[in-house]
């Protein structure tokens, strides 16, 4: 969102943005008018998937140009004079927009980052699509006409690029004569590939969604607006303010396990802290919740403000903890085995956007030895070779350790359902393992300690992850990295030292 002269200029990620979280909208809009701006967000871990975003397209480029070269036709990029640095104008943007309606003209050629601009009544809209695809569909044009393609990291077709789209397609419309059949997304999924939705089927959303957002606008954003937690928060350039707003105010969002939903019914009974409902009457009756639900949330604020009073007393006081009674069969404590002699903790560490696939480049497991000395193995991929090999390797440790005489009863601890999911997904992917896995599965070699917890345990924290409960048992985190995104930055870290002659994680020199 940004403001040129007199408009209000909107694009395709403004309408992704507004549908994921309309304060979000209105914070941007009221910063164009001596508003606040958004704090000052260094984020590694977006820089690294922006720079494999466009690697992602460039890679594409390349196919299509050799798609295209096949039928004497080839990519004219309208991006290669563009000055990235130089400032936004609407001259300039008209300038782009008249470009791209005369590269549409001059023939079936993919068009590589065109740029459309429209204004109407104070309100602009502008978009730079990734390519413009012809088509044999004739049009006002000629006996061609276009489609748009988009390329994204993500393995699936996610709405807000269905939405960007959309956006693209309607300006097409407009220079084409006819709309586009059909909308692509160029996943970064090599399963997937890209996605072809038919335009009727999302145009209708699209149009609703393009219309609450320049009604706003027009209605200059007015009244008050307050942040709520969404999935989209991790990804915003307002997350901290945000975050900080929820502190002052004491959200109800921190209490753990409640969702918005909850939050919204609290806040129509005069609930709008987590003190308040941590001390919230005995009797309290909120129609809307069902009383095991509602008793839950206040017993889990009452935990977590306890805490707190505890805490500011002193600031080493453990976490108020209480058990979930009664003790049901196969849930809590219950899904524990007896302790074993051999029992293994073990955890992966993935990459998301490395490879076509993803990479899950790190297996470590660690073990207590009988005097007591702590000991970790670890089985490294970077390679979707070595990632099969790694598979191998680590249903092959579990087994041998198995075999060892009083350690057949050994269990594989691990917190939360990714590591068990991780390793099913790779050996489908590798079509290897599968029976061998299959049995360590059925005979209930994994534990999952996450769940163990959450079904047996109340515990005065704000999460339930793994790294929120450290302070349970007195665990003093020394290493750098406090969240999975952080792994993924330090690994590329390690990456790139092995591209510049550094060393590996085993030591050794890289090539």
């Amino acid at each position: 969102m940004q403001k040129l002269e007199s408009n209000v200029v909107l694009s395709p990620t403004d309408l992704a943005n507004h549908l994921a979280c309309k304060h979000l909208s209105w914070l941007n809009y009221h910063s164009l008018y001596g508003g606040a701006r958004p704090s000052k967000n260094d984020d590694e871990l977006t820089e690294i998937l922006q720079q494999y975003g466009a690697e992602h397209e460039a890679t594409y480029f390349a196919a299509l140009s050799e798609q295209l070269a096949a039928v004497n036709r080839t990519i004219v990029n309208l991006d290669i004079d563009r000055d990235p640095d130089a400032p936004y104008s609407v001259a300039a943007l008209r300038e782009r927009a008249a470009l791209t309606a005369q590269s549409l003209s001059d023939g079936p050629n993919a068009l590589y980052q065109p740029t459309f601009f429209s204004e109407d009544g104070g309100i602009a809209w502008v978009g730079r699509a990734d390519f413009l695809v012809p088509t044999d569909v004739a049009s006002l044009l000629g006996n061609y006409s276009f489609e748009p393609e988009d390329t994204k990291l993500a393995r699936i077709a996610k709405v807000n690029a269905v939405l960007q789209l959309c956006s693209y397609a309607e300006q097409l419309t407009k220079l084409q004569g006819i709309e586009p059949e059909f909308i692509h997304v160029v996943t970064g999924s090599a399963k997937e590939g890209k996605v072809t939705i038919r335009l009727s089927e999302v145009s209708a959303y699209f149009r609703h969604v393009k219309k609450n957002l320049q009604q706003a606008v027009i209605d200059k954003f007015e009244g008050p607006s307050e942040p709520v937690p969404v999935e989209n928060c991790n990804m915003c350039r307002w997350n901290k303010d945000c975050a900080q707003w929820w502190r002052e105010r004491d959200h109800l969002s921190y209490v753990a396990g409640l969702l918005n939903g909850h939050r919204e019914t609290l806040v129509s009974h005069g609930i709008t802290t987590l003190a308040q409902l941590a001390t919230s009457p005995d009797d309290l009756s909120v129609p809307e919740f069902e009383d095991e639900t509602l008793h839950r949330l206040r017993r889990q604020a009452q935990l977590q403000y306890n805490t707190r009073v505890a805490k500011q007393a002193n600031p080493a006081a453990l976490p108020e903890t209480e058990f979930i009674l009664p003790i049901k069969d196969f849930r809590g404590f219950n899904m524990l085995p007896t302790p074993n002699a051999g029992d293994l903790f073990y955890d992966i560490e993935g990459h998301p956007y490395r490879g076509d696939e993803g990479l899950e480049y790190l297996h470590g497991f660690s073990w207590k030895e009988a005097d007591g000395t702590l000991k970790y193995h670890e089985i490294w991929a970077h390679t979707p070779e070595e990632e099969r090999q790694a598979l191998l390797d680590v249903i092959a440790f579990i087994n041998k350790r198995r075999s060892i005489p009083g350690f057949e009863e050994m269990r594989v601890y691990h917190f939360g359902h990714y590591e068990p999911s991780a390793l099913r997904r790779l050996s489908t992917r590798y079509a290897t393992a599968e029976t061998e896995l299959n049995s360590l599965i059925r005979q209930r070699v994994f534990c999952d300690l996450s769940r163990v917890v959450t079904q047996a345990m109340r515990i005065g924290v704000e999460s339930y992850s793994i790294k929120k409960l450290e302070q349970l048992y007195v665990f003093n985190r020394t290493d750098l990295v406090a969240d999975g995104g952080l792994s993924i930055v330090y690994y590329e870290k390690w990456l790139q030292s092995i591209n510049n002659g550094g060393f590996g994680p085993e030591g050794d020199t890289g090539g």
